[in-house]
Order: C-alpha cells, then sequence, then structure tokens
C-alpha cells in the first residue's frame, strides 16, 4: 500500500481556532496554500517577495511538503503578504487582535487516499478502521519530529552531558539519508577535519557555520564552545531538543502500551520502533485509555505515579539526571515540559468504498476523511491501522 503518491492524495487543512472579523485588527491574517513546498521556504518566499521580516511572520506548525495543505500565517496589520508563485498561494483571510501560534490551532482535517491496496490489505485496513473508531489510537510522535537525528544521536542528549564538542559535531557533521550527494562529502571531510578549525571554516557554508568556526578557532575552550553553541539558529537548537523530548516521551508511551495494551503489533520507526494495541480492555477503566504523560524537562507537570516511575527508570538507563535538562550554559533555546494525552481519538472517520486505482492495475484505493487535533500526526494513525511503516 502507499500515501502521498501524489500532493493531492495527502491534503490537509488546518482549523484555525481565532475569532477573524474584516474590518481590521492588530494582525492581518492569511491563507497559505501549498504543494510540493515546506512551510518554512513558503513563507519565506512571501516574505522575500513583500519586504517582510521573517520573524514577523506568526504561524502553528510545519505542514508536509508532500502534500496539499492550507494553514494560516499572522503578521502586523502595517505588512502585507500577498504571494503566488509555482504551487504556493498566500491570500489575505481577514484580521485578528492576537498572532497565529500552535495555542491557536485546534487540529487538522485530513483527507488521504491510500493506494495499491491488495485484496488482503483492505480487510487488514477494515478492521484496523473498526479498531482505531473504537480504541483510538497510541499518540506517539512520529519520524517527522526526528529529522535532526541520525543513527540514533541527539544533539540535546549531548548538552544535557556536557560534551559540547560532540553536540558541534552532530550540527556540522550529521548526514541524512535525503542530503545530496555533495552535501555527504561535505559532511564527511567535515568530521575527517573535526578539531582543525581553521579547515572546517573553510569547510563551512552558512553564516552561522562560519561564525561558530571563528569562533573555535579564536577559543576552543569550553567557553569559546559554549558561545560557538549559542551561535546556532534558535529553530535548529529548539528542533534538535524537540527531537530529543519526543524520544524520550515515546519511550515512555511503550512502556505504558506493554503493561496496559492488548494484542500488541510493533512497527519500525526512524529513530526507535512503536509499540501499538489492538484493544484497552477492560473498556472503561483502562488506565492507558486517559492516561497524560508530561514531556521531560527539568521540571515536569503532574504525572500519574506509575508514569513518572517509568520517566525516571528512562533517564537512569541513559545515565542522566532530570536536573541536567537546566542547560546554564546554553541560553538561546530550552527544555519545557507540557502535557500529552498518551491515546489520540479520531473524530469523523469516514472511508469511501473499494475503487480500481487506475495508477496500480488489479489494485484497489480508498479515501479516508479525519479530524485530529493538533500535536497528533496522521502518518502515526495509518501505522495503526495497518501494522506497517
Amino acid at each position: 500500500m502507499k500515501i502521498k503518491v501524489h500532493p493531492e492524495d495527502f491534503e490537509v487543512n488546518e482549523r484555525l481556532d481565532l475569532p477573524l472579523n474584516a474590518a481590521g485588527g492588530t494582525y492581518s491574517i492569511y491563507r497559505l496554500q501549498k504543494r510540493e513546498w515546506n512551510t518554512v521556504d513558503a513563507i519565506a518566499a512571501a516574505a522575500k517577495a513583500n519586504g517582510v521580516p521573517v520573524s514577523a511572520i506568526g504561524y502553528g506548525g510545519k505542514k508536509d511538503r508532500h502534500a496539499s495543505t492550507v494553514q494560516y500565517l499572522s503578521v502586523p496589520a502595517r505588512y502585507r503578504l500577498e504571494f503566488e508563485s509555482k504551487n504556493v498561494i498566500v491570500s489575505h483571510a481577514g484580521y485578528a487582535d492576537d498572532y497565529i501560534s500552535a495555542f491557536h490551532l485546534s487540529g487538522n482535517d485530513f483527507r488521504v487516499t491510500i493506494r495499491e491496496l491488495s485484496e488482503v490489505e483492505l480487510q487488514a485496513l477494515e478492521r484496523g478502521l473498526e479498531r482505531v473508531l473504537r480504541w483510538g489510537f497510541a499518540n506517539y510522535f512520529d519520524d517527522q519530529r526526528f529529522g535532526s537525528v541520525s543513527e540514533g544521536a541527539f544533539l540535546a542528549e549531548r548538552l544535557i552531558r556536557g560534551e559540547f564538542s560532540g553536540a558541534l559535531q552532530l550540527f556540522f557533521c550529521t548526514i541524512h539519508p535525503e542530503d545530496p550527494a555533495p552535501l555527504k562529502a561535505l559532511k564527511s571531510m567535515r568530521r575527517q577535519s573535526w578539531g582543525d578549525w581553521t579547515k572546517l571554516a573553510a569547510l563551512s557554508r552558512t553564516k552561522a557555520e562560519q561564525e561558530i568556526a571563528r569562533i573555535l578557532e579564536k577559543d576552543p575552550s569550553r567557553q569559546g564552545l559554549a558561545r560557538a553553541l549559542n551561535t546556532i539558529p534558535r529553530e535548529e537548537l529548539s528542533m534538535g531538543f524537540s527531537a530529543y523530548q519526543s524520544f524520550l516521551w515515546n519511550a515512555t508511551l511503550k512502556e505504558l502500551v506493554r503493561l496496559h495494551g492488548h494484542d500488541t503489533f510493533e512497527v519500525q520507526g526512524k529513530v526507535a520502533s512503536t509499540l501499538h494495541f489492538g484493544n484497552l480492555e477492560p473498556e472503561g477503566s483502562n488506565p492507558l485509555a486517559a492516561a497524560t504523560i508530561p514531556t521531560e524537562a527539568g521540571k515536569i507537570g503532574p504525572a500519574e505515579d506509575q508514569v513518572r516511575r517509568i520517566m525516571d527508570e528512562i533517564l537512569e538507563h541513559r545515565g542522566i539526571r532530570r536536573s541536567q535538562f537546566n542547560l546554564r550554559e546554553v541560553r538561546k533555546s530550552f527544555f519545557k515540559s507540557f502535557p500529552r494525552r498518551a491515546v489520540c481519538r479520531v473524530r469523523g472517520l469516514t472511508a469511501t468504498r473499494p475503487e480500481p486505482d487506475e495508477l496500480y492495475p488489479g489494485k484497489s484505493r480508498v479515501t479516508l476523511g479525519f479530524f485530529l487535533p493538533k500535536s497528533s500526526y496522521a502518518t502515526m494513525l495509518f501505522k495503526a491501522l495497518t501494522g506497517k511503516p
């Protein structure tokens, strides 16, 4: 089976929980419609075309490049942001008295076509739909959250351990499978030259990389390494922190599913496998059904005793103390704990009757419609439905 064969096979429409009006307000709200663009690049293009600082633009989250998506942007009302180019349109939607952030999103509506389904896969999908409608699905962070991770090495964990040089090495040298061949070669040369800061400067491409290399040329001490780490762009540093929090959160949920889920099955992911449940008997009293897990930080929010014990054991296994999440030498980003439901309930789930797939003769296609609350992943829903990555 396949999803995302065409961008139109994976439609995402953001639901904005922010009152708009036509008369005016502190912020102008724009509708960003795109396909084959990632959110950051689309925003940057619209900002450049209108002479607007990217930092002035608010948005609730990133939407998949390999999809047809609609989301909303905010900008102070003195700016304009209309923009149109191939596969991207930014159009005015109204005004509001607050800027858009994740706080103002209620979730996303999806319409997803699953292709190349065999008869056996159709039957498995039908059983999966019945299962998810009744029990929901394990609300793991999915692979999109781990784009900054390669070979299981986390920049944030190295920072927590005080391994500043190792953290910088991940920033400069991590090779991702999707990197083009010239970039892979460049990162390989950086790894071989690590510690030769003059050579690293010559192998730097971005402004941040060049600044970090210059800092280390002048001062390779721990203080210099700390200054260099604080030069990493805030967004990249925050992505690294979020990836590590998500990894630890997933590990906690996996243990809870092992303890309380029934008819469990495992699905491989980018950095770790996820464990899913077939049911949560006894219905109405299984502790996993209503469980909440806080993300990891120096100070975590309220947690049930069992959840906290599992979180403590995961940190102990990795040789980390919770107090180490308070990074005194890195101030550009920080760990913040927030609660997240262990089980996601799908709303408005519908499925079309199987139809012949015009792209794959002899196979079928089915289109699903559904709503997911913010911070839940449609791709994780499909793993729960099908048992496949």
